[in-house]
């Protein structure tokens, strides 16, 4: 490495797309959708927290968790529809982004979350909605699925069917973009990421 060239961080720091599949893997495809949705929705909410945080010389914690996140009542961006709009409104997401989180809770909620049935993702009936989430994509981005897919099969085997593998990889794929935006808030704002991010991914693999 060239001197005074500094080494470019990687963020988050402690965690791998390695590490993401790997805490995935032993979910049900219910459990997959449940967990994988909620690891979308803490980095929309740390990802506002951040802004938040960046837009004031001096912020209000208590204000941030009135507007993110309470116990006692339900504050105004608590839920996934009003964290989403906030970050489409404010140019934080791009469409494609957005409506791939949007795909996502769409198939969380209608066919798993408050579905008693059995369920799984290559069920014929939820195929529709995973296309739909697969076109919101660029081509560009489409392009890397065949290599990431086939990187966990390496690790996994084929034990998990295509649609699955499908998902995992957009819930991956949107998870770092958003904590790369928290990141680049941070660094134009000198500032460090909110910790009002709970995912947590026990034994990451570095």
């Amino acid at each position: 490495m060239a001197a005074g060239k500094k080494k470019e961080r990687q963020y988050p720091p402690d965690v791998t797309i390695t590490a993401l599949f790997d805490a995935l893997y032993g979910e049900s495809d219910r459990g997959a959708v449940l967990v994988g949705s909620q690891w979308i929705q803490d980095s929309l909410e740390s990802l506002l927290a951040t802004l938040f945080l960046a837009s004031s010389e001096n912020p209000s914690q208590k204000d941030i968790k009135y507007l993110l996140s309470n116990d006692e009542y339900d504050p105004p961006l608590g839920g996934s529809g009003p964290r989403l709009a906030l970050c489409r409104v404010m140019g934080l997401l791009s469409e494609s982004e957005s409506n791939a989180i949007a795909c996502i809770q769409k198939i969380r909620n209608r066919f798993f979350a408050h579905y008693i049935g059995p369920a799984t993702l290559s069920d014929p009936h939820i195929r529709d909605a995973l296309t739909d989430l697969l076109n919101c994509w660029p081509e560009s981005d489409r392009e890397v699925f065949p290599s990431l897919k086939k990187n966990y099969r390496q690790v996994h085997g084929n034990s998990q069917s295509e649609q699955r593998l499908d998902f995992q990889v957009c819930v991956v794929l949107l998870y770092f973009r958003i904590c790369q935006i928290e990141y680049r808030i941070c660094v134009d704002h000198h500032r460090e990421p909110s910790t009002m991010n709970s995912t947590v991914i026990s034994n990451p693999t570095k």
